[in-house]
């Protein structure tokens, strides 16, 4: 594979790492707030940490340009995920955006 594939591969696979690592961040914060079953919250810890650390390595030693591509699609998928939860609350508190 070339480097332009690895690095839209490595994109692709940040973006999924990124949404899973934040959707799940989500999830055991809500299970605390909530009083949901305390294992729960560190299993969701370390699964995030797993994924998203399995990607960076991965694309890590597949070269610099995939590793930025790999944080990149990551952080798009942080700014997505904060833009959702804010767009969220504004929208539960009734305060003006």
């Amino acid at each position: 594979m070339n480097l332009f594939a690895w690095t839209s591969l490595f994109a692709l696979l940040g973006y999924g790492a990124g949404m899973i690592h934040f959707a799940s961040l989500a999830q055991g914060v809500r299970r605390l707030v909530d009083g949901g079953p305390a294992w729960q919250a560190p299993a969701l810890l370390l699964l995030r940490f797993a994924i998203s650390a399995a990607v960076m390595i991965a694309a890590a030693r597949s070269g610099t340009l995939p590793l930025i591509a790999a944080l990149g699609g990551w952080l798009l998928a942080r700014t997505l995920r904060l833009r959702a939860v804010r767009r969220a609350d504004t929208e539960t508190s009734g305060a003006p955006g």
